[in-house]
Formats: C-alpha cells, structure tokens, sequence
C-alpha cells in the first residue's frame, strides 16, 4: 500500500517538473521574442534620432 502510494507521488512529481519544465521554455521563448522586437524598436528609433538631426543642422 505505502509502495503504491510512493509511486503515485513519484508521477505526480514527475508531471509536475514536466509542465515546469514546459512553461520554463515557453516564457524563455516569449522573452526571447520580446527581445528581438525591443532591438528592432531600439534600431528603428535610432534611426529615426539620426534623421532628425541631419534635418535640424
């Protein structure tokens, strides 16, 4: 009886760090998405920085 109940909290922990592990990977990628999005906003407003500068020499 004490073996079986082991067992099942065995898998249930087994389960758990899975969907940890998953969520885990999915905020990285999310991140890493946001990252991307933040440099492109970064580069575009650089861009945009140097413009109006030449314009107001």
């Amino acid at each position: 009886m004490l073996y079986k109940e082991l067992q099942q909290k065995d898998r249930l922990i087994d389960d758990l760090n899975k969907k940890l592990f998953d969520k885990e990977n999915k905020y990285y990628q999310q991140f890493a998405k946001l990252e991307k999005a933040m440099q492109k906003y970064n580069d575009q407003a650089t861009w945009l920085s140097s413009q109006l500068g030449a314009m107001f020499k």
